[in-house]
């Protein structure tokens, strides 16, 4: 068994967890699993059943009431290998390359994670579109320069394969009382620690295949301006603490570095062009000819990330044609997708 255990936690949604559990049942994973489950009675009676269609996996079950950072912080001590990743059950790893990535940490101690090539994967009716999804890649010595420039050009490192020892010092940063603001305790505080405690690799090689579905963390939905300034005072405080240990330095000015990066990280009431985007993907207009008459006008409803190679394909398209990645084509016959249980 390879030393690393996939962190998931899941509520209410069966269905996503019985697909991501026949994925790595069928593509024959080789490392441990902790599915932390916050559902109610009903999900977790069927979650329960569907666990024991998947005999093979090795599957570790607990049933916890919180929000996914808070569940996993309460749990981190039953993960027992080396390595650790934080995935939803709606983000499907590549375990083809596990051993590599492994290999690389084992190799590279200034790192405290190492993850690869990710793509966001839209899947409607019958086709598949993928989206390149950038993940953390630095490799600045400093704490210091590390967290400064990763909160300007921010991404998520918990996705990565990170060494257990540091996920759980940055995991166990999560508080509610201090952080008051979702935004804040579900994502900025593990994610902007997490690049303190080490350098962080994106090797070219496929590691990860994020499901488009369901609403993520929006400062819009909470704007409750006062939790936001109690959450970035609190997280300016315990990361002046961390790096200047780390870095066995004393910064005198770092909350005048970090103070307005994290505030404009913070930033609510924007119009963003990305809005359009996502009010018209919340609607079906693949079959109308507006969809396709803004998507070849308007620039700005197109992804600099997006292949267009890699749009709208079927099943047979993408597993017949050579020109893609044999991982891209590995992973689609391998996926198998439920809509409802």
């Amino acid at each position: 068994m390879i030393p690393l255990t996939i962190i998931i936690p899941t509520k209410n949604r069966s269905e996503y967890l019985e697909n991501l559990l026949l994925y790595y049942s069928n593509i024959n994973i080789n490392c441990y699993i902790l599915i932390l489950d916050s559902s109610t009675i009903n999900f977790r009676k069927k979650n329960k059943k569907i666990l024991k269609n998947f005999t093979n996996l090795k599957i570790r079950y607990k049933f916890i009431i919180g929000k996914s950072h808070e569940v996993v912080k309460k749990s981190i001590n039953l993960v027992k290998t080396k390595y650790c990743s934080l995935c939803g059950d709606d983000d499907y790893l590549y375990p083809k390359n596990f051993k590599k990535f492994v290999n690389f940490l084992e190799k590279n101690n200034s790192y405290a994670g190492v993850n690869g090539t990710s793509y966001l994967l839209r899947k409607y009716k019958e086709t598949f579109t993928f989206t390149n999804y950038p993940l953390t890649n630095i490799h600045l010595k400093k704490a210091y320069l590390r967290c400064h420039k990763h909160i300007v050009e921010y991404s998520n490192p918990h996705y990565s394969i990170c060494r257990t020892s540091v996920f759980s010092k940055a995991i166990k940063l999560v508080n509610k009382s201090k952080y008051p603001h979702d935004i804040f305790n579900d994502e900025f505080v593990l994610n902007f620690s997490l690049v303190c405690f080490g350098k962080f690799k994106t090797k070219k090689m496929t590691y990860l295949f994020r499901l488009i579905g369901h609403a993520r963390n929006n400062l819009n939905k909470n704007k409750n301006q006062n939790k936001i300034n109690i959450s970035i005072k609190n997280n300016i405080i315990d990361l002046k603490k961390i790096i200047q240990k780390i870095d066995n330095k004393i910064y005198p000015k770092f909350e005048q570095d970090f103070y307005p990066i994290i505030k404009k990280k913070c930033a609510t009431n924007k119009f963003r062009p990305s809005y359009i985007k996502l009010f018209l993907l919340k609607y079906d207009f693949k079959k109308s000819k507006l969809y396709y008459y803004l998507k070849s006008n308007l620039k700005f409803l197109n992804n600099n990330y997006t292949n267009k190679n890699l749009t709208f394909l079927n099943k047979n398209q993408i597993m017949k044609n050579n020109s893609f990645s044999k991982d891209i084509r590995e992973f689609i016959k391998f996926f198998s997708y439920k809509e409802k249980i």
